[in-house]
């Protein structure tokens, strides 16, 4: 399992994960893994509706830039 954080690639309108061994990986739609929330990892997956979203976590448009996940 790989940690990381979020961030938003402007060019391709995505969210992806920059992990800290500097890869990255671009998110799609369906794709699950865990976000660091109060210092607990929560499971979730991410969707795109007008905007991306965090399932049970974070509504359209209100993910927090460089949230830490995991996957």
């Amino acid at each position: 399992m790989k940690s990381g954080y979020l961030s938003f690639n402007s060019e391709v309108n995505r969210i992806h994960v920059s992990f800290w061994d500097s890869d990255k990986y671009d998110l799609y739609c369906g794709v699950t893994f865990g976000a660091l929330i109060d210092g607990r990892w929560m499971p979730t997956r991410i969707e795109f509706s007008s905007d991306w979203y965090l399932v049970d976590l974070f509504e359209s448009g209100n993910i927090p830039v460089e949230l830490k996940v995991r996957m």
